[in-house]
């Protein structure tokens, strides 16, 4: 973000549908938007001057909160419901906590039911309509068939993450939508060097590297075993080379190669972390690939994917913090 640009916010009353910015700029001192590829844990904090105390949205209230610039446009972070509220001082200053409202009970209670010869994106619409949700999926995970597909004693919640984690895709809740977008679990990846970044930390570990990811099926009409041998492009015949094997054996062969692969994007996915502090920019959140340059040969040409974010308005300014990881 260029640095002459103003950092603006806007605050709305969900229950009541009042913008509710003009009446709160006075009093408002601090905006924290915490979110997360765990999208239930988001959180909003808004500390305000205790002289504004009266007008706030009380408790159990819903409110939509949009950060940006004034000269580029906010961008929605979704809702968030009036939780907790502190003080401190002096001088004296009330924090609110507002946590994510996308998430029900129903959402975060275990259910079991299963679907026959249903798409992934069919599987997906169900259990968003079925939590007031619309679903925004890429039209080739959302074309993939699936024979039989089992959800026992598991959450949507769950259901989802485990979905996401199959197809080596991204799946979140953010601002009443699940997103379930594919690209090695990102949902878009942009170029990202050490221009406009405040400060940063990049830590790489080495790990074990495989040159083959190996899963087992079972043939149900014999008693035929089977080896799926995928090498990060495609599936082999024979390896020869270090080997990691997916200790689940598989019911067929698809579902061995969607383990094999599955298996894959998990061992590459733990070598590399860090942290980048930024100008304020809206359009950094989580699930999102940082594909990183100028920052040295160990580090330029790889992905890292932001996990969670922190963005933090205050009267003197907006900043941006991302923790990066290749790990879950």
């Amino acid at each position: 973000m260029v640095s002459e640009y103003t950092p603006d916010y806007k605050i709305i009353n969900k229950d009541s549908g009042a913008d509710i910015t003009a009446k709160l700029r006075e009093f408002i001192v601090k905006i924290t938007i915490k979110e997360s590829s765990a999208s239930a844990n988001d959180t909003l904090s808004i500390s305000i001057d205790a002289a504004g105390i009266d007008i706030f949205p009380l408790s159990g209230t819903k409110i939509e909160c949009h950060l940006g610039y004034k000269e580029t446009g906010l961008i929605n972070f979704g809702v968030y419901k009036v939780d907790t509220k502190s003080v401190s001082g002096p001088p004296e200053i009330i924090t609110v906590i507002c946590g994510a409202s996308d998430f029900n009970a129903a959402y975060k209670s275990q259910k079991s039911r299963h679907w026959d010869d249903k798409t992934l994106g069919g599987i997906l619409r169900i259990v968003a309509a079925s939590n007031g949700l619309e679903l925004v999926i890429d039209d080739e995970l959302a074309a993939i068939q699936i024979k039989y597909m089992v959800q026992k004693q598991e959450s949507d919640m769950n259901f989802v993450a485990r979905l996401a984690t199959e197809y080596a895709a991204n799946g979140t809740i953010k601002a009443g939508h699940i997103y379930f977008k594919k690209g090695n679990g990102f949902y878009k990846t942009v170029n990202r060097s050490k221009l406009g970044l405040i400060n940063y930390h990049l830590q790489w570990i080495d790990k074990p590297k495989y040159d083959y990811v190996v899963a087992t099926w079972q043939d149900i009409n014999s008693s035929t075993s089977n080896e799926e041998i995928y090498d990060g492009e495609g599936f082999s015949l024979e390896y020869s080379g270090s080997v990691a094997r997916v200790q689940e054996i598989s019911q067929s062969q698809y579902e061995a190669r969607k383990n094999a692969k599955a298996f894959w994007h998990k061992l590459e996915k733990m070598k590399l972390s860090g942290s980048m502090m930024m100008k304020g920019d809206p359009t950094i959140v989580s699930g999102l690939g940082f594909k990183l340059s100028e920052f040295g040969d160990t580090f330029d040409g790889r992905v890292v994917e932001v996990k969670n974010t922190t963005h933090t308005w205050q009267r003197n300014g907006y900043t941006t913090n991302a923790v990066l990881s290749t790990g879950d």
